[in-house]
């Protein structure tokens, strides 16, 4: 997928990252992989541009995962115009993403809060860019692609210090080392419509033709507005999850939900915007249950 440019009035399309492994990954109860593969087979079926399907990451820390190459294995990728993405989490992940000519897109969770890379892959600012940077590297070689998320874009609850620069500082380090697909990411729920809009303004002003998408965790009540907010500020790729399941079980705000796919497209719907997803197939697998 190449993604659209942002920031331009005219772009009327909206891009899904739809991810079943964020959807996954925090439930106790770990979900059998042949459900799994189907699951992600009536997923790929529905055309969305991205489809998240599981991390290269200790089992350790998030068992849920553990069967991730278990699962590429058995999806169905040939008739579907839809990527792959994967998860990793350092260089040995990563080593064993690029084995899969299935994957079309890392993602390395990088964070502007020292405080949250502790916590989520126990690493330092500094060692988590030098990773992310082999990590890329290794992608490059392999004809894939990185997608880097800074987390706790919009805000900081561990008190770190956060302010909006932040982002600007960590894209442009990123874009000089080669690095062009970003997505700022509110795992706790900081971000509300006024600050999203700050933050992309200021972001877009800097660099005009980035590619920087959003992932929200948030009371369903609250997302129309801060949708609305990114859209409006130039924002063109969202990542969701079928009615909203899931929340990072590293952050203790597990109980914040995905942005809920139905509801962005409720947003496309309203405004007369473009997207991929059919329809009609989405509804058909919004009730298919994973256990």
């Amino acid at each position: 997928m190449k993604p659209a440019t942002p920031n331009t009035n005219n772009l009327k399309t909206i891009h899904i990252i739809e991810s079943p492994r964020d959807a996954m990954q925090g439930l106790k109860t770990i979900i059998p992989a042949d459900r799994k593969i189907q699951y992600i087979n009536y997923l790929l079926q529905v055309g969305f541009d991205i489809i998240d399907v599981g991390s290269f990451v200790s089992p350790a820390a998030v068992p849920q995962m553990a069967d991730t190459a278990q699962v590429i294995d058995g999806i169905k990728k040939e008739d579907s115009t839809s990527e792959i993405m994967v998860l990793v989490a350092n260089e040995q992940g990563a080593k064993k993403a690029v084995t899969y000519d299935k994957i079309s897109f890392l993602s390395f969770p990088f964070s502007v809060s020292p405080s949250f890379l502790k916590l989520n892959i126990r690493s330092s600012t500094d060692k988590a860019f030098y990773t992310a940077l082999k990590i890329n590297e290794l992608a490059q070689k392999n004809k894939k692609n990185l997608f880097c998320y800074l987390t706790m874009g919009f805000g900081n609850p561990y008190g770190d210090k956060w302010d909006p620069e932040m982002n600007l500082i960590w894209i442009e380090k990123f874009r000089n080392e080669g690095i062009v697909y970003f997505s700022l990411s509110d795992i706790t729920g900081e971000a509300d419509p006024i600050r999203i809009k700050s933050v992309y303004d200021q972001i877009f002003r800097e660099f005009p033709f980035i590619y920087a998408g959003i992932h929200l965790h948030t009371k369903p009540q609250d997302a129309p507005a801060k949708i609305e907010a990114a859209w409006y500020a130039g924002v063109r790729h969202f990542d969701t999850v079928i009615n909203g399941l899931g929340g990072c079980p590293m952050t203790g705000f597990e109980l914040l939900e995905n942005l809920n796919t139905f509801t962005l497209l409720d947003f496309a719907q309203k405004n007369n915007l473009e997207f991929s997803a059919d329809i009609i197939k989405l509804n058909q697998i919004a009730g298919f249950s994973l256990f």
